[in-house]
């Protein structure tokens, strides 16, 4: 989900919708990694060698660190970053 595409902003979605959206997420127990000083400079690597943008970089990146596959539908930014093995095209 979104938080910037489905916030209050939006028409038809109101403070509520998106606190019971944001419960929901955090209802998942997922551990949340805060980015640290080499995870954004390996990610700058990625973003120029694989002339993908710094907001994908980071979560390329952030596999790479954690050894968990990044998956995308993105066939494009699949494309350019498939020889680092790091990523599945659903």
């Amino acid at each position: 989900m979104n938080l910037q595409t489905h916030s209050g902003y939006k028409k038809g979605y109101s403070p509520e919708s998106v606190s019971e959206a944001i419960n929901a997420i955090i209802d998942l127990d997922m551990e949340i990694i805060v980015p640290t000083e080499n995870l954004l400079k390996e990610s700058a690597i990625i973003s120029f060698e694989r002339e993908i943008s710094m907001y994908d970089a980071i979560y390329v990146a952030l596999a790479k660190e954690t050894g968990y596959k990044f998956i995308t539908a993105d066939q494009k930014l699949y494309q350019n970053i498939k020889k680092l093995n790091l990523a599945e095209l659903l």
